[in-house]
């Protein structure tokens, strides 16, 4: 299993080879590792990809480890991508539904996939919850992805 941080690395790794992306924001970064965790679960029959934990916060989804990592870039793109290349321990089936998922969400920019997370899945239901710490499950993650991203 792979840690979020290698994932957010291996993000970051392709934002870089890419022209048509140049807002990876850590504000992006979030949402493409929830996304990233969602794909890999339903390519792998219900595995994580990655074991921390995801919160809903105000934004949407978020692993505090890699938030925190990538606090000091604010909203503005994260630009030392170049650093980790090859700097990732990810086999080739994670490395694939990043992939996928990249291909897929990158498209969008930080707000509208902000909308989309807030719009549809585990995230409302954890954040209008009662709970005062608002994790997202992962069991409704996979759920969620597993039908087509309908709940």
């Amino acid at each position: 299993m792979a840690k979020a941080i290698d994932v957010a690395k291996f993000l970051l790794y392709l934002a870089s080879k890419d022209p048509q992306v140049n807002d990876l924001s850590n504000l992006k970064l979030q949402k493409l590792l929830y996304y990233s965790q969602g794909v890999y679960s339903v390519m792998s029959s219900g595995n994580k990809l990655f074991e921390e934990e995801i919160e809903a916060w105000k934004f949407g989804p978020v692993v505090r480890d890699v938030y925190q990592t990538f606090n000091s870039h604010g909203f503005f793109p994260i630009k030392e991508s170049e650093k980790f290349i090859n700097n990732y321990n990810l086999s080739s089936i994670e490395k694939k539904a990043i992939i996928l998922t990249w291909k897929k969400f990158s498209k969008y920019p930080p707000n509208k996939l902000v909308e989309m997370t807030h719009k549809y899945g585990p995230w409302s239901a954890s954040w209008y919850s009662r709970k005062p710490f608002k994790l997202i499950g992962f069991e409704a993650i996979y759920n969620y992805f597993a039908t087509g991203g309908r709940t």
